[in-house]
């Protein structure tokens, strides 16, 4: 079973090894996102402090991680191209599986608790980017329904490709009161 849990201040740790083991897998494809040192401790402790890093567990172990954020990202206000919507949405970012759990749907199972997430909250839309060179994360969230908007561009990492997922409203009784 795959659930969500909360990441929690001391749990820092767990999350950067596998961005670490992420970082490697990309280099190892010749793709330099993350290679710049993000995302790093200080990034990690952000998501914690504002409640929006996740443990992705496989049958009650940490096997993923990501970040869900409802608060906006600052770089999304300035896309080269246009949204599907204008409104509310959640932003999944730092999307990382570790090398054990590797080749069992994770990252798709992580979109999908996402987008529960988001419907549970009444908002009605997931966006997300990438690295242009990243054809496994390009092709994941094109398989999973989401549309190329445009670029955004973040000062130290560069630019990515930004995607969006209009989704459909929750069932009253799913969503939170």
């Amino acid at each position: 079973m795959v659930t969500l849990e909360l990441a929690q201040p001391g749990q820092e740790a767990a999350a950067l090894a596998m961005i670490q083991q992420g970082r490697e897998r990309l280099a190892a494809q010749g793709i330099d996102q993350w290679q710049d040192g993000y995302p790093n401790l200080e990034s990690i402790q952000g998501d914690i402090r504002q409640q929006k890093g996740y443990f992705l567990l496989e049958d009650g172990e940490r096997a993923g991680y990501f970040c869900l954020d409802f608060g906006g990202e600052p770089a999304y206000q300035a896309l080269e191209g246009h949204w599907l919507s204008a409104g509310p949405y959640g932003a999944i970012h730092r999307v990382v599986i570790g090398d054990r759990h590797l080749g069992r749907g994770l990252a798709k199972q992580a979109f999908a608790l996402a987008e529960a997430a988001c419907r549970r909250r009444g908002v009605p839309s997931l966006r997300v980017d990438t690295h242009r060179d990243n054809k496994t994360m390009r092709g994941l969230v094109e398989r999973l329904g989401f549309t190329p908007c445009g670029l955004v561009h973040y000062r130290v990492s560069g630019e990515r490709i930004a995607y969006e997922k209009l989704l459909e409203p929750a069932d009253p009784a799913e969503r939170q009161g």
